[in-house]
């Protein structure tokens, strides 16, 4: 529970005595520090003056890590694969984006694999939508994604000639900068585009307010670039909710009658066999109708001081937050 806020400072919580796991938390008391200098934040952790550092808001990331594990041999750390998903908002509804061709197209114009041994230095996943937790064991591979998703320059040249447009076109994306070499990131799409369709992509930078406001009242046209977060609860919101034609949350203006059956049967179907069927239907679907364009992110970072017992990350959340339980588990052995 929140026990004190002190702007630009930090935050003290305590421990709720009502929460609803008898014996939980263990911790009685959490001091989080506002510190805005990345060298001071990575320095004072090797120091010992913080007990745990997740890669969210950035106390540590893929680029701190060789450093860090150099830093200090004695401490624990893990790597795990995201939930949190990015990917290109198109508009489904608009042209020339509603011709599936050009959604075909554009996935197989962009280089994945480049940004995720470039931007994210090897430390990336290559982003795939729904959790396959939903619908399978095993992470899925890049040729599970089906042929649209594969990097295939020539082959996304000529679709876009058969959709009409041999000379490309001019577009626009707007983002917001979650972390500094996202930014890299979207330029590397910007680059792959007008190099292999002649696609010639405005990008513009805003302030969080802004972003969200225009993606979210769908006050935009051509691109966006947003995420699928950990905030997402259920395999209902991740399917229906974002993706059937009547819902409020259809941000990307999906529209796709076979979706729309699927989703809506998938919410009504108790028996979880069949549930990871059908999400499996979704999902295939989906990469076969490019509804959404995912792109790689980095994998979650999580650092511990020695003495930090019984961290780790879950298998649906980020540990840095959105409601995630880990910090009601953790204890400290000293």
């Amino acid at each position: 529970m929140l026990d004190s806020y002190r702007p630009n400072v930090g935050m003290t919580l305590v421990r709720n005595p009502t929460y609803f796991v008898p014996g939980l938390p263990n911790i009685d008391r959490i001091e989080i520090l506002v510190d805005e200098d990345k060298a001071s934040r990575i320095a004072a952790f090797l120091t010992g003056k913080y007990d745990l550092g997740t890669e969210f808001p950035g106390t540590i990331d893929w680029t701190d890590w060789d450093v860090v594990k150099r830093g200090r041999r004695d401490l624990k750390t893990m790597m795990y694969p995201s939930n949190v998903m990015s990917h290109i908002y198109v508009r489904n509804d608009k042209p020339p984006f509603n011709d599936v061709r050009v959604r075909r197209a554009i996935a197989m114009a962009i280089d994945r694999q480049k940004q995720v041994d470039t931007v994210f230095e090897g430390h990336g996943i290559l982003g795939w939508g729904v959790p396959y937790i939903y619908y399978q064991d095993k992470a899925p591979t890049a040729a599970q994604f089906g042929p649209w998703w594969q990097y295939k320059p020539a082959e996304a040249k000529k679709l876009l000639a058969e959709a009409g447009h041999p000379n490309g076109f001019s577009t626009t994306l707007f983002y917001y900068e979650y972390w500094p070499q996202m930014t890299s990131q979207v330029q590397l799409v910007q680059s792959d585009l007008k190099k292999n369709l002649n696609i010639d992509v405005k990008i513009t930078k805003m302030d969080y307010t802004t972003y969200y406001g225009r993606y979210a009242d769908l006050k935009w046209e051509g691109l966006s670039w947003g995420f699928q977060s950990g905030h997402a609860v259920g395999i209902d919101e991740r399917t229906y909710q974002y993706m059937h034609s009547k819902s409020t949350k259809n941000f990307f203006r999906v529209n796709d009658p076979q979706i729309d059956e699927l989703s809506t049967k998938l919410r009504q179907t108790p028996d979880v066999k069949e549930q990871r069927a059908i999400t499996k239907k979704i999902v295939d679907r989906e990469f076969d109708q490019v509804a959404r364009l995912w792109m790689p992110y980095d994998n979650g970072f999580l650092v511990f001081q020695p003495h930090m017992r019984n961290g780790a990350a879950p298998a649906l959340r980020r540990t840095d937050g959105y409601g995630s339980p880990h910090i009601a588990r953790v204890w400290l052995d000293k």
